[in-house]
């Protein structure tokens, strides 16, 4: 297995095609094979978020739990007054969670001592997101919460008429959520201000997603809506009878052009739809139609690759994200939305919390729901370079890592691609991307005490030259004398 691994990853690397690669694509291998598993005691129903050397989790005892990510040893436990439904996020040394105590806690990752506690009036089962310091999470009391990352104190409160059980997202400066009155909103990070909402046929039970400036929820009206994220607008609906949608994912596929949006029904169905369109694609379920119940539970959808990975109660599935073909499977209740990195991928399986080879020996989640990190998150998070600032008047260095970071991961983005007209091809996608900079030549660094490689490669071309001439020169004369 690791021999085969290691040939896939020189492939890619290489770039080969032929058996190993479609267009920088690795290919997977069968899989689901099972690497660890760990007892948790009560039902693991929330995401994990993954860092290189330690993972945390959480479950319906209302315990954090963080592990060594090799071995599985337990490093501390953190517990809550009620159960957690809600994914643990975490930025520099600080994990943020709500329980369904009504709090939204701040543990120290490295000691699993709280740094602070915010008291709701309701469960907090709303995942929390942070982005530039801030914490935003919604809570049963129907408002959403902005919190300072650093002290734990409230920098404003947005108030709706229902439940806030979504996870909100964070893109431009705007922080997308739904609510239990029907509602989707776009709300000011800054000061706290509605810019926008929309008013659904059904509560908001899931959560957003935002990928190439379009808004996608999925609402109890069976419907998914893509929304304008400046204005609110409608792009287009698309209605799923059978109901009981989850949150969607969005991403690239191949051969698809444009992006394809996933989501899950209560019936265990995977739903391909045209992210751009709202076209259906194709769907995706292993039961048969008239042995088909609601399920249990239903998880997100995640991408990675060409792969998306969903679970429900008969199991988690591997299928082929342009095709909807499965690739592999197990038998696995999946209780909480699979989180892959580094070609693992982690899952609550009941009282279990797993650990399972995704097919994949280097990859890690894609699309719109890891980039933005709801529902727990890989290392490849979006907003995972970021640094939470004390007030010890180092401020100006810190706002500096952070502009930093802004820049390196596009932190305040929508994702933007190139738009795409009807009959382009993916070739002409993928040429129309930036191309890397040039490497910056030793002659700027004269310090560095290197030769200049251009300056050397350039002299030996023109001494080649050089040779080449006087030999075609003597050729010449050679043949002039013999022709002579």
């Amino acid at each position: 297995m690791a021999t085969r691994r290691q040939l896939l990853k020189t492939m890619m690397m290489a770039g080969v095609g032929a058996g190993g690669m479609i267009k920088g694509v690795q290919q997977v291998e069968a899989s689901g094979e099972q690497y660890w598993s760990y007892f948790s005691g009560d039902t693991v129903g929330t995401s994990p978020a993954v860092e290189e050397a330690k993972i945390y989790f959480a479950d319906d005892s209302g315990t954090v739990t963080a592990l060594n990510k090799s071995s599985q040893i337990r490093l501390w436990e953190f517990s809550t007054e009620d159960a957690i439904k809600s994914s643990p996020t975490v930025v520099d040394q600080l994990l943020v969670v709500g329980s369904r105590d009504g709090a939204v806690y701040g543990i120290n990752t490295e000691t699993g001592e709280k740094e602070w506690q915010i008291d709701t009036g309701g469960a907090v089962d709303s995942s929390p997101t942070v982005v530039e310091e801030t914490v935003y999470v919604g809570s049963d009391d129907k408002n959403l919460y902005a919190i300072d990352a650093a002290s734990g104190e409230k920098r404003w409160v947005f108030e709706t008429d229902g439940r806030i059980k979504s996870s909100p997202v964070v893109v431009d400066q705007t922080v997308f959520f739904g609510s239990w009155d029907n509602g989707i909103y776009a709300v000011e990070t800054t000061t706290g201000r509605e810019k926008w909402s929309v008013r659904t046929n059904g509560r908001i039970e899931t959560s957003v997603t935002v990928s190439n400036e379009i808004v996608y929820a999925t609402s109890a009206d069976n419907v998914v809506y893509a929304l304008d994220p400046s204005t609110g607008d409608e792009q287009w609906t698309h209605e799923i009878s059978s109901g009981g949608l989850s949150t969607p994912t969005v991403g690239a596929v191949e051969p698809h052009v444009r992006e394809t949006l996933y989501v899950q029904d209560q019936l265990g169905t995977l739903h391909a739809i045209n992210a751009k369109l709202g076209s259906d694609r194709w769907e995706f379920n292993p039961v048969e139609k008239d042995r088909r119940r609601p399920q249990e539970s239903i998880t997100a959808p995640a991408i990675v690759q060409n792969t998306v990975l969903f679970g429900n109660q008969n199991g988690l599935y591997a299928v082929d994200g342009g095709a909807g073909e499965i690739q592999w499977n197990t038998s696995d209740q999946t209780s909480s939305a699979p989180v892959v990195s580094n070609g693992m991928v982690y899952f609550g399986s009941g009282e279990d919390f797993l650990a399972k080879d995704a097919g994949y020996s280097v990859a890690s989640g894609e699309g719109s729901r890891t980039r933005l990190g709801t529902f727990g998150h890989p290392i490849t998070w979006k907003y995972a370079g970021q640094t939470i600032k004390e007030d010890d008047g180092s401020q100006s260095t810190n706002e500096s890592s952070a502009r930093e970071t802004d820049q390196n991961q596009s932190t305040d983005s929508f994702d933007r691609e190139p738009e795409i007209k009807d009959g382009e091809s993916s070739e002409q996608t993928q040429s129309s991307q930036p191309q890397d900079p040039p490497e910056p030549s030793s002659e700027t660094s004269p310090s560095s005490g290197e030769p200049n490689s251009s300056l050397s490669i350039d002299s030996e071309t023109t001494i080649l030259a050089g040779f080449t001439g006087v030999v075609m020169l003597t050729i010449g004369w050679i043949f002039g004398k013999l022709s002579g």
